[in-house]
């Protein structure tokens, strides 16, 4: 449960809240289960708070410094998470149902088997985030950075993807359906029902050296193989 004194200050408003967390750096606060509904925590140093299972429907934590921060199990349904902090935070089994996370930076963030439905990522980046058995239906993904996130089995149908960037994405059981978006999307093609790794121009250029690392060592095995059978027939001829 949350520890009260905590509660009572961070409920003061953003200013108070960061006072304190200056005054007292090596103090994690715990502010699981508590009621944080509709509440203004714009700007709020949260950093490696433990909100897990809080209540933060409708709450306004724009621009909110969240790194490394619990909030497995909670209540983001409506949340304003714009242009937030969130690197590292673990989402498991959240509710951010309508949440917006427009600009917000989640990379290496832990979203597995979070309610994201409807929700607004528009631009944010999400680079090697968790999102496995995630529900993105009707998500706004358009131009987020997904570049090397784990979107094993996440629901996309309905999604709007749009320029966004897949590269190096796991996708295996990733669905769409015939209403998600992905026009312009990059690392990954449309296969049925599903998505899958495109191959990209790294990858060709792998392919590439390797090729021309296989042709150099057939080439160099002919010139030994001639220079030894030449200097053989010397040998006989002498």
């Amino acid at each position: 449960m949350a520890n009260s004194e905590q509660l009572t200050i961070l409920k003061l408003g953003s200013v108070a809240w960061n006072r304190w967390r200056k005054n007292n750096p090596d103090v994690k606060p715990d502010l699981s289960h508590a009621d944080l509904s509709r509440v203004d925590l714009e700007k709020a140093d949260l950093k490696a708070a433990d909100l897990s299972g809080a209540d933060l429907a409708g709450a306004s934590l724009e621009r909110t410094k969240l790194t490394n921060a619990n909030l497995a199990g909670a209540d983001l349904e409506g949340v304003n998470l714009e242009r937030s902090c969130l690197v590292a935070a673990s989402f498991e089994g959240a509710n951010l149902t309508r949440a917006n996370l427009e600009r917000a930076r989640a990379a290496t963030s832990n979203l597995r088997k979070a309610n994201l439905e409807r929700a607004n990522l528009e631009r944010t980046c999400l680079a090697a985030a968790s999102l496995e058995d995630a529900n993105l239906e009707k998500a706004n993904l358009e131009r987020a950075n997904l570049r090397k996130a784990n979107l094993e089995h996440v629901n996309l149908k309905k999604a709007n993807l749009e320029g966004a960037n897949l590269t190096k994405a796991k996708l295996s059981g990733a669905v769409i359906d015939e209403k998600t978006i992905t026009k312009q999307i990059r690392g990954a093609r449309v296969n049925g029902n599903g998505l899958v790794p495109e191959k990209t121009k790294e990858h060709h250029r792998s392919a590439e050296k390797l090729i021309a690392v296989s042709l150099v060592s057939i080439f160099t095995g002919i010139l030994v193989f001639g220079f030894i059978r030449v200097s053989a027939s010397k040998r006989k001829n002498q």
